[in-house]
């Protein structure tokens, strides 16, 4: 097991703070703190467009290596990596660039997993039709219907379940179709590779792999470069210009318009370099026991969680006749933080008759204490309100 709380600012100042919500947003590490002030005190420039050494030395952190340390995190190319305010606006370009409206005869196949991120853009721009990933046969959609793409999360914010990635990229590909990836909980929890899931689109956000808030990866293969419609026009954006109109760049820059998150992408430089020190094998195994440990623990309490024996990351379930929001609210008295409610994913909760669920997720600076405390604590609300599980 990972010890490394000492790490993260946040539990100096709050030590008895048993922080279960990460897949909300993780707490961020001295490392990606101090690169944040230090940009701001010692290097502050903008990008692509001084002429002196500091804009030099910032243009080149930016553009050369933050592009590089998060291509290589997930197996892509410099050139496939565009930043982005986060994976909410990452989708939303692909949503609105790839093809800004569907025909009428046109859909979008997505599974009932799906962040409201990654359902409500592709509503926005037509029809969105839902699959089951896990089931046996996929090819059935095809015949019935002209699947522009298919959008669909890595990992459940609700269940925790790994979904079939490479299964269904697999499937649409066999019909020429291409397929994004919501990595938004998986990124920095457990191995993502763009080779290995064979995307064609793949989102995440700095902020919940201990990155900074308001940066976001959007990755685009290469071969889907020529497809891609700039959704937004202004500096940085244009190879040239003219009275009557002009010629975007070519990528990254063209989807890029504006000053980019230059602080954030070297937080999430940072955030990355520190998850790498650490090992991301030795990441994912550290979450992986704090799960299983707290699974075991619920269901010795009688707790059953959603969505099966697999979570990767996270566990929601349910108190029988205890709303969700009063749990939360009593832990909070604790000092254990956790999320209540829908999760920006009621079709998810729908699907299992449900309006809402408790839910726990963990990283990396979570010990066996934390979930020992969150399953005392879970007693103490069943005590408190005066119901017992059966």
């Amino acid at each position: 097991m990972l010890h490394v709380k000492h790490h993260f600012p946040i539990f100096i100042h709050e030590p008895k703070l048993c922080y279960l919500d990460s897949a909300a947003t993780t707490q961020k590490p001295l490392d990606v703190i101090e690169s944040i002030t230090g940009f701001y005190s010692r290097r502050n420039a903008n990008v692509r467009r001084g002429i002196y050494a500091l804009a030099d030395e910032v243009s080149s952190a930016y553009n050369e290596t933050a592009r590089q340390v998060v291509a290589d995190f997930i197996g892509a190319k410099p050139h496939e990596i565009i930043f982005t305010s986060g994976a909410t606006a990452g989708i939303n370009i692909v949503a609105r660039g790839f093809q800004p409206k569907l025909a009428e005869d046109q859909v979008v196949l997505a599974t009932f997993y799906e962040h409201n991120s990654n359902y409500l853009p592709w509503l926005d721009t037509g029809k969105v039709v839902f699959f089951n990933p896990f089931a046996e046969t996929l090819g059935g959609f095809f015949p019935n219907a002209d699947v522009r793409l298919v959008a669909m999360t890595h990992l459940s914010n609700v269940t925790g379940a790994v979904l079939p990635i490479r299964k269904v990229a697999d499937w649409a590909h066999s019909y020429g179709r291409p397929i994004l990836v919501d990595a938004a909980q998986s990124a920095g929890h457990i191995k993502v590779d763009v080779n290995e899931l064979d995307a064609d689109f793949l989102v995440f956000s700095g902020h919940k792999l201990l990155g900074p808030t308001g940066i976001g990866v959007l990755y685009i293969n290469e071969k889907w470069h020529t497809a891609m419609e700039p959704v937004f026009s202004g500096g940085g954006m244009v190879e040239s210009i003219g009275e009557r109109g002009y010629r975007p760049a070519n990528m990254p820059d063209r989807l890029e318009a504006g000053t980019p998150p230059i602080a954030q992408a070297i937080g999430l430089t940072s955030a990355i370099r520190y998850l790498q020190k650490l090992g991301l094998e030795t990441v994912e195994d550290h979450i992986k026991q704090l799960v299983n440990r707290c699974h075991y623990r619920l269901m010795e309490a009688g707790i059953i969680p959603l969505g099966g024996p697999y979570h990767a990351t996270l566990l929601s379930f349910n108190l029988p006749e205890i709303h969700p929001h009063d749990v939360a609210f009593e832990l909070d008295k604790l000092n254990i933080a956790i999320r209540a409610g829908h999760h920006c994913a009621p079709l998810t909760h729908a699907h299992f008759g449900i309006k809402g669920s408790v839910r726990a997720s963990f990283h990396v600076y979570n010990t066996f204490e934390d979930v020992d405390r969150f399953i005392e604590g879970l007693a103490h609300v069943q005590q408190t309100l005066g119901r017992t599980t059966p």
